[in-house]
């Protein structure tokens, strides 16, 4: 026993040493970007791994600030990114919902055309959006890229929802319409609070998603006013040469609001997903 019982105390000693090194093989890009956004360009480029020295100074990120016009990129980021979300939540949970609770073969051939879709490529989707949106008038507008989001992501929410909603017993909805509640007071009352898990997991994977969007931005904007961060990054990429001494914190700053958001909602997100695993 004794001979068992160390054995896996040197094993479980290994598997630590080996997630270290992992762990600081991972955070070897994120040093190089700190350190370097606090250098001038020439230390950057000689010295790209050392600590800042006495070129130590924040003129980076005041340039970069200035550059990208933070203040209108960010805002720009919480409207495409926050109401796509809340849309994309809002809608597809309900949809799961009656695609449960109505067990007809139209509602089956409903949820198979969701399922389906999950499967068409984006790029299959640009020519047909961008035409139907330039003839709406929605390109270079906040609800354009907003609805582009929420079509393109409904899907496969609706399907995460779908299989969570499965599992809740159907007599919770049958005691509730003894009880007089309509529809839509039982969906919010008694299943959305049960959806809590997969709506943290979805809301996770949708927010890393819209906040770091580049292609349609690239496809449905073009007024700089309307610009996400990551786009108004890309704009200050040179054809023959790039300031990385700006760049670099330009990423700091597109990457800062995500970390902000991770630290003080990691409560509920660890929650979530422990409440989703048990559930599972």
């Amino acid at each position: 026993m004794r001979i068992s019982h160390e054995k896996y105390k040197s094993r479980d000693y290994i598997m630590e040493i080996v997630l270290w090194i992992l762990s600081l093989i991972i955070l070897i890009p994120f040093y190089y970007l700190a350190v370097n956004t606090f250098k001038s360009p020439a230390h950057v480029t000689h010295a790209p791994m050392a600590l800042p020295g006495a070129d130590f100074s924040f003129s980076s990120y005041q340039e970069a600030w200035s550059k990208m016009n933070y203040p209108r990129v960010f805002i720009n980021n919480l409207i495409y990114t926050g109401a796509s979300v809340v849309l994309n939540l809002f809608v597809s949970s309900m949809a799961a919902y009656a695609l449960v609770m109505k067990r007809t073969r139209f509602h089956r051939f409903i949820y198979l055309l969701f399922i389906s879709s999950i499967m068409i490529p984006f790029q299959m989707l640009i020519i047909p959006l961008m035409r139907m949106f330039s003839d709406f008038h929605m390109m270079n507008t906040y609800q354009g890229v907003i609805l582009v989001y929420v079509f393109t992501n409904i899907s496969f929410v609706t399907f995460l929802y779908y299989s969570f909603v499965k599992t809740i017993p159907p007599q919770l909805e049958e005691a509730a319409r003894m009880d007089g509640a309509t529809v839509m007071q039982t969906f919010w009352r008694i299943y959305f609070p049960l959806l809590v898990p997969v709506t943290v997991t979805a809301g996770i994977n949708l927010v890393i998603g819209f906040w770091n969007d580049f292609l349609v931005q690239v496809l449905f904007i073009s007024k700089p006013e309307m610009q996400n961060i990551t786009r108004a990054v890309f704009s200050n990429v040179g054809q023959f040469t790039t300031d990385w001494s700006t760049l670099l914190p330009m990423f700091m700053l597109s990457m800062l609001p995500l970390i902000v958001f991770f630290f003080f909602m990691q409560k509920y997100i660890v929650k979530g997903l422990v409440a989703g695993s048990v559930k599972g």
